[in-house]
Formats: structure tokens, C-alpha cells, sequence
């Protein structure tokens, strides 16, 4: 039973799917230079409750971040600019949403069936 993931320092380049479907897991820490390569995907990780991704994320799949039942935070990529559809779905306890300040595109229904109620614009 996965319950923390703490991805060392000096690991600078992360796949795809590296924690889908871990539903014990409750922390995650990415390394902040880390470069992830592929599609976030971090489905059905039912007891994560904070996601704060890398500085450096190539894409986030429609759905990608799904069925976080105890989600409550997330701060997205600085290097995030497309937001597709359906992205962050079926995280009913999240409430803030941090977005970087150069996001171009947001799809719709982009953050459906949470419950936002701030959404930061970090510059």
C-alpha cells in the first residue's frame, strides 16, 4: 500500500501514469525541476488531497485528473497554457485551483463536478 510518494531531487525527467489508480496514496511530492514528458494522469488516487505538479509539464490529459474524492488543492504547472476538457473531473472536495498567469485555453467544462470556490492567477 503506496501512502507517500517523494520523488528525489535528483530526478529530472518523469514518465506518464506514474501513480494511477493508488488509492491509498495521500502525498505526493514532485521535485520542482522535475520535466514530465508525457500526459499527467492521476486517476482514481482517492486519498490525495493536495497536487502541486512541477514547474515543467508537456500536457495534462482530458480526464487526467479524475476521481480525487478527497482532493482539495491543486496547483498547476507554470509552463501549463491548454487546459482540456474535462481535465480535473469528479474532485468533489476541491475548492482552490491555482493556474499560471500564461494559460491560453481553458476547454469547457474543464473543471467539471468539483467544487471550486477560488481560483488563483499566479504571475
Amino acid at each position: 500500500m503506496l501512502r507517500t510518494l517523494s520523488i528525489p531531487e535528483n530526478v529530472k525527467h518523469i514518465g506518464n501514469a506514474l501513480v494511477s489508480e493508488c488509492e491509498n496514496l495521500e502525498n505526493i511530492s514532485y521535485p520542482e525541476n522535475a520535466v514530465i514528458q508525457n500526459s499527467v494522469e492521476l486517476k482514481k488516487c482517492s486519498k490525495l488531497k493536495e497536487l502541486k505538479l512541477p514547474h515543467e509539464v508537456f500536457d495534462i490529459a482530458s480526464n487526467g485528473i479524475s476521481s480525487l474524492k478527497n482532493l482539495e488543492y491543486i496547483s498547476l504547472s507554470s509552463s501549463t497554457k491548454y487546459i482540456p476538457y474535462a481535465v480535473i473531473s469528479e474532485c468533489p472536495k476541491l475548492t482552490t485551483l491555482v493556474l499560471p498567469e500564461n494559460v491560453d485555453m481553458i476547454e469547457k467544462n474543464a473543471f467539471c463536478q468539483s467544487n471550486l470556490r477560488e481560483l488563483i492567477i499566479k504571475s
